[in-house]
């Protein structure tokens, strides 16, 4: 048996479930790309919806487009990506976009360049999204082991 660390065992920490999964939570996503574009229409950046379902739609299309199309995306411009060290996905985040834009009616967008800034928003809002998900997360899971290890202490300290 392996020496404890601090509160936790060794063993408690197989226990965690993995987390790395394919993200499809539509919510979660939806409403940080709708507030990234919120904000991105209130600054001086040419990209203007003229109606709120156009918008919705925006949305919506920028979701699925990041479901289907943005892992291919990745996968082709990977050399770019890991040359750029990562800021590659922030064009690709643009080119989403500005091509979600094109798709939906009643948006407009005045040049790449603006996605490109609408783009760096909404990716430091999805960054802040995930960071504040996946510590809560890993707090879950370290509470969860430290349940389970006073559980697992009691029944022994009652078994003697």
């Amino acid at each position: 048996m392996e020496k404890p660390r601090g509160n936790f065992k060794v063993e408690d920490f197989s226990k965690v479930k993995n987390t790395s999964r394919i993200e499809l939570n539509f919510f979660s996503t939806f409403f940080v790309n709708a507030i990234g574009l919120g904000i991105v229409s209130l600054l001086p950046i040419n990209i203007r919806f003229d109606n709120i379902f156009s918008f919705i739609g925006l949305c919506i299309m920028i979701w699925l487009l990041n479901w289907l199309l943005r892992p291919l995306l990745v996968l082709f411009t990977l050399p770019f990506i890991i040359f750029t060290m990562g800021l590659g996905i922030i064009v690709i985040n643009a080119a989403i976009i500005y091509l979600s834009a094109m798709i939906v009616p009643y948006i407009g967008v005045g040049s790449f360049l603006d996605t490109l800034y609408a783009s760096i928003i909404v990716s430091i809002l999805m960054w802040v999204n995930v960071y504040i998900s996946s510590e809560n997360m890993v707090r879950k899971a370290l509470s969860d082991a430290d349940k389970q290890s006073k559980r697992k202490d009691d029944s022994d300290a009652n078994n003697k």
